[in-house]
């Protein structure tokens, strides 16, 4: 099935709402998945507690980075900076059409990813080494330029 450019547009809007780039990397806040999905924050804790609970202590500590913010009342409350990764963990555990739309954007990114890989290949045969050295560059440099393009549409008034 063939996506729609305002279908495409509204997915990747849907994903800027709660990525931002932070060092060059995706990364997403357990309090803006909560507001966005419309979920109460002590769920989404309670949602990657249980994930850490289960996932081998590499996976957590890559992707899982526990930090404090300041809440409306001014106290300190805890919340998690997530990679994509783990991001991506926890929101497919997700129901609902925010959910849907999420995971649909996901997969057109990812399909999108692939076929600029696949064309790169292609087009320029060398070594089995140095063409996935090159793929893996480029698969990162296409992660951050769809992140970037999410924050700048969602910028947008």
């Amino acid at each position: 099935m063939a996506l729609n450019n305002k279908s495409s547009y509204l997915r990747m809007l849907a994903l800027a709402v709660i990525v931002s780039i932070v060092n060059n990397q995706p990364r997403a806040m357990s309090t803006d998945v909560a507001e966005f999905f419309g979920k109460e924050h002590f769920n989404i804790l309670r949602d990657i507690r249980e994930i850490k609970a289960n996932c081998p202590e590499s996976f957590d500590a890559l992707n899982f980075e526990s930090v404090e913010y300041v809440d409306a009342k001014g106290e300190k409350r805890p919340a998690y900076s997530m990679t994509r990764d783990g991001f991506t963990l926890l929101a497919m555990g997700f129901t609902g059409e925010k959910a849907l739309q999420f995971k649909l954007a996901y997969i057109e990114a990812f399909n999108k990813m692939e076929a600029a890989l696949e064309q790169q290949a292609t087009a320029q045969p060398a070594s089995r080494l140095s063409t996935d050295a090159a793929l893996n560059a480029r698969s990162h440099a296409i992660t951050l330029r769809i992140m970037a393009r999410m924050n700048d549409v969602y910028a947008q008034p």
